[in-house]
């Protein structure tokens, strides 16, 4: 046998020695113990009474990739593009920060900010050549609002709007009366920065459209009304990009359509004119058909200078463009690039609460994101000369099409080429008169693919 299996009574003595030592000395310097336990729980207890509480606000979304109205009546339109990475950005993007902030109407602030607490603007809408205003509280919640210059603009009191002279509603909690408080109007990117803090949007299971937002304030009503009017402000801003794209084809549209007008109208002209000259009515089995081959060919090439017309507008502002969505399905490699082109605006719009345009790390992501900007025109490039490449196989068609047209019986020859120029222009402008009531029937039954799900619910964190 060893040694440890002969002699464990020792190694069991000298652990109960060591427990009653630890105890020997609690009961030496209980008092000590007892003095460091209650100073550690009143510093739990003073911390945990002086905290502010912290209300978080969630709201939930759901992203919707289901046809629009339009393109269940036309059967036109593809899904549009969509990424949940992209969402996430694009919902706590400076942009839409910006929205809510209008929406919120913020254009007045406590200039300090401690007092937050204590006086909440709601809502306060004055006429832009007044910058300062001071507040004066008064017994039960009434308030005085006057300007710098001592003006005296509303009596009002705490929650209840007003509207006489000028529109708002502010809420005082335990402000001492007499109290004096500054309001200093803000500008919008001021705004935009005091919505987008505290806020966050994240995916909500992963084989789901759904997206939480949260944001955490201070005070609840704020919370609440942050977190709604970004929600709001993002339903929107899907809903106006898609209605900009629309009318930004529409005009496109009837670009075209007045440049083919008058050729429609010459072309006619001149086709009745040779008519009533020669006697000649119509054009032989043989000569229609060639002429039904040139219409087929034009109206594959309007619909290719359309595409061309909508990428060359799309490259011209990347990330902010009418046309972003509809080019994020066509222009392979750009919705990633438009996603991170998204992400890197953001981190500019944050660094620019803090440091100044000339700061080096602003300066480094407008570097960032002017190479984006390079990559997606560089990919615009490469899509365009495709359509090129697509439009100069068009072109030979049709001028194989002229040739096999001059073989026609001399006498109706001059016929054919007049029938083909009035065929071809009347066509093209029905077609194009077509493709412009899809999009106004698509304009008119736009609605955003983003759906809020729930109300904002509150709670502390």
């Amino acid at each position: 046998m060893s040694d440890n299996q002969l002699n464990p009574l020792p190694e069991q003595d000298e652990k109960e020695a060591h427990l009653l030592d630890y105890l020997h000395v609690v009961q030496r310097r209980w008092k000590i113990a007892l003095v460091v336990l209650l100073l550690v729980f009143a510093a739990v207890a003073i911390k945990t009474f002086l905290a502010i509480p912290v209300y978080q606000a969630t709201v939930t979304l759901r992203i919707g990739l289901k046809p629009d109205t339009s393109q269940e009546v036309l059967e036109k339109r593809k899904e549009r593009y969509y990424s949940m990475e992209s969402e996430l950005q694009v919902l706590s993007s400076f942009k839409v920060a910006e929205r809510a902030a209008k929406l919120l109407q913020l254009n007045w602030h406590p200039r300090n900010a401690a007092q937050e607490s204590v006086l909440q603007i709601r809502r306060l809408i004055i006429q832009d050549d007044i910058n300062l205003l001071k507040l004066q509280a008064l017994e039960g919640g009434r308030f005085k609002l006057f300007t710098d210059s001592r003006v005296l603009l509303e009596n009002g009191r705490s929650g209840i709007p007003f509207a006489e002279e000028i529109e708002g509603l502010i809420e005082l909690a335990a402000a001492k009366p007499g109290d004096v408080y500054e309001l200093v109007r803000i500008t919008s990117d001021q705004a935009a920065g005091m919505v987008s803090q505290g806020v966050s949007a994240y995916p909500i299971g992963d084989l789901t459209s759904m997206i939480g937002l949260s944001v955490e304030r201070t005070d609840p009503k704020t919370a609440r009304d942050v977190a709604n009017a970004i929600a709001m402000a993002y339903a929107n801003q899907d809903r106006e990009q898609k209605l900009n794209e629309a009318a930004t084809i529409l005009d496109m549209i009837d670009q075209q359509l007045a440049a083919l007008g008058a050729q429609l109208n010459v072309s006619e002209q001149n086709l009745q004119k040779f008519k009533i000259q020669t006697g000649l009515q119509r054009l032989s089995p043989e000569g229609a058909s060639m002429i039904d081959v040139a219409v087929a060919l034009e109206k594959q090439r309007a619909d290719l200078l359309l595409q061309r017309q909508k990428i060359e507008e799309f490259s011209k502002n990347p990330g902010y463009s009418a046309l972003e969505p509809s080019m994020a399905e066509s222009l392979p490699g750009v919705p990633e690039l438009l996603t991170r082109l998204l992400e890197l605006r953001g981190i500019k719009g944050e660094l620019l609460r803090e440091y100044t345009p000339s700061h080096p790390d602003v300066i480094d992501v407008e570097g960032k994101i002017d190479l984006l900007k390079d990559e997606i025109a560089n990919a615009a490039v490469v899509a365009i000369k495709s359509l090129d490449q697509e439009l100069e196989a068009i072109d030979r068609e049709l001028t194989v099409s002229s040739k096999k047209l001059e073989q026609v019986p001399e006498e109706e020859l001059e016929l054919a080429r007049l029938s083909r120029a009035s065929s071809v222009n009347a066509e093209l402008y029905s077609y194009l008169l077509q493709r412009q009531q899809e999009e106004r029937i698509a304009q008119a039954s736009i609605t955003s693919k983003v759906e809020i799900v729930n109300d904002c619910l509150l709670y502390t964190s």
